[in-house]
């Protein structure tokens, strides 16, 4: 799979490498450029085409917003996730020009940064099962469940294999060996170390599974 080129800005530089650390550490798919100054961030997104830029919105010398509405002038198409301090109301006349961008208050989560991303830049199934490989089974079927999507997910780990039935994004059913329903997710979800497979659109007949998906996933039974 081709990597992703995505670009950070943001004048806290320990931000930016928490970030970029988080990322690389996180995803194998994704070639990740910060920057500090966005100026020199500008330069270089006017020479290079890239998937998606993240920003903070005030900085020295240049806002996220003016560095956006340039590079988009060049690039229409390229993804945008701004970040700020001072809340989307006062930023709202900011935004007048601007479309298509995810806006990202701080303090973040690091986990939802990374959900956005993927989200942006990696669309596909194959991409996904790419991103998603021996990482918390948790987060793939928070994903699936945030896309809305219709999908069975089949996860193995050594010898042993289990299905997560998402059905327009509410788990419907699971099943692990002789178990079925919340006591087969719960299972699933204690494994590490797996192997991840979607079968798009998959509609399943079974539905022991009632709960919204955030309850289970949130769940005492659930770390």
């Amino acid at each position: 799979m081709n990597k992703k080129k995505i670009v950070i800005v943001d004048d806290e530089e320990d931000l930016t490498w928490s970030i970029s650390r988080y990322l690389s550490r996180n995803e194998s798919c994704l070639d990740i450029r910060a920057y500090n100054a966005p100026e020199v961030a500008r330069s270089y997104l006017l020479e290079n085409e890239v998937s998606l830029v993240i920003s903070d919105v005030r900085m020295p010398k240049m806002s996220g917003f003016e560095l956006l509405k340039d590079i988009r002038e060049k690039w229409p198409a390229v993804h945008a996730i701004i970040m700020t301090a001072y809340g989307a109301d006062i930023l709202e006349e900011e935004t007048d020009e601007i479309e298509n961008f995810l806006f990202l208050e701080k303090p973040f989560e690091l986990q939802t940064l990374r959900r956005y991303i993927i989200d942006l830049v990696l669309p596909t199934e194959v991409d996904l099962q790419a991103a998603y490989a021996q990482t918390r089974i948790k987060e793939m079927v928070e994903t699936n469940c945030l896309s809305h999507k219709t999908t069975m997910m089949l996860i193995e780990n050594g010898m042993n294999n289990g299905r997560i039935y998402v059905q327009k994004g509410q788990i419907v059913h699971a099943e692990c060996g002789d178990l079925e329903g919340e006591h087969a997710l719960q299972s699933i979800l204690d494994w590490d170390q797996v192997d991840y497979h979607t079968t798009p659109h998959f509609t399943c007949e079974k539905k022991t599974i009632t709960r919204d998906w955030k309850s289970l996933l949130n769940s005492n039974m659930i770390d």
